[in-house]
C-alpha cells in the first residue's frame, strides 16, 4: 500500500513537471509576434523619392523589353537605409534584393539574383548598403516567361516589400 502511494505520487509529480515544461516551451516558441504578410500596397511613380519605414528609395529608370520567350525589366534605383535593415524579416539583414520582385499579378513573379553598380560591376546585395565603394544608382534585371506575361490580369509592376515591424508594405511601380 505504501509503495502504491509512492508510485502514484511520483507519477503525478512527473506528469506535473512534464506539463510545466511543455507549457514553458509553448510560451517560448510562441513569444514572438507572427508575421502577417503584406498589409498594404502603395503605388508610386518613377523619379520620386519614396520614404518608407527605415528606408528611402527612388526609381530612376524602368524599362520593359519583350522577346519571343521572355519579358525582361531593367530597374535603376538609388536607395538609402535610414535605420537598421531587416529585409526578409531577419534582423540586420541588409540584402534588400530579397524583397524586390518583377510582379506579374496572378502569374509568375520573379526575383533577381544580381545587382550592378553604375559601372556595371556586380555588387554583393548584402553589402550594398554599407560599402562606400559601390556606386549608386544600382541596376537590377528581372525576367519572366512571355507565356506567363500574356496571361496576366493586371499591369506588370516592380514591387519592393518593405518590412514594417511584423508585416510588409508593398511599394509598387506600374511598368505599363
Amino acid at each position: 500500500m505504501k509503495n502504491k502511494k509512492l508510485l502514484w505520487c511520483l507519477a503525478t509529480l512527473v506528469a506535473v513537471l512534464v506539463g510545466c515544461a511543455g507549457f514553458y516551451r509553448y510560451q517560448r516558441v510562441n513569444a514572438h509576434p507572427r508575421q502577417h504578410g503584406v498589409k498594404q500596397e502603395v503605388i508610386f511613380h518613377k523619379n520620386e523619392w519614396v520614404h518608407a519605414y527605415h528606408t528611402s528609395f527612388i526609381i530612376h529608370k524602368a524599362e520593359i523589353q519583350k522577346t519571343g520567350r521572355e519579358v525582361k525589366a531593367t530597374i535603376q534605383l538609388s536607395i538609402k537605409q535610414n535605420d537598421q535593415p531587416n529585409y526578409g524579416m531577419k534582423k540586420n539583414n541588409q540584402d534588400f534584393l530579397t524583397n524586390m520582385f518583377l510582379n506579374n499579378p496572378y502569374g509568375i513573379s520573379n526575383q533577381s539574383n544580381d545587382i550592378y553598380d553604375q559601372n556595371q560591376r556586380r555588387v554583393d546585395p548584402s553589402k550594398a548598403l554599407t560599402k562606400k565603394l559601390y556606386k549608386q544608382p544600382y541596376t537590377i534585371y528581372f525576367t519572366i516567361p512571355r507565356s506567363s506575361y500574356e496571361l496576366r490580369e493586371q499591369k506588370l509592376r516592380f514591387s519592393f516589400l518593405v518590412p514594417v515591424k511584423n508585416h510588409f508594405v508593398k511599394y509598387s511601380l506600374l511598368l505599363e
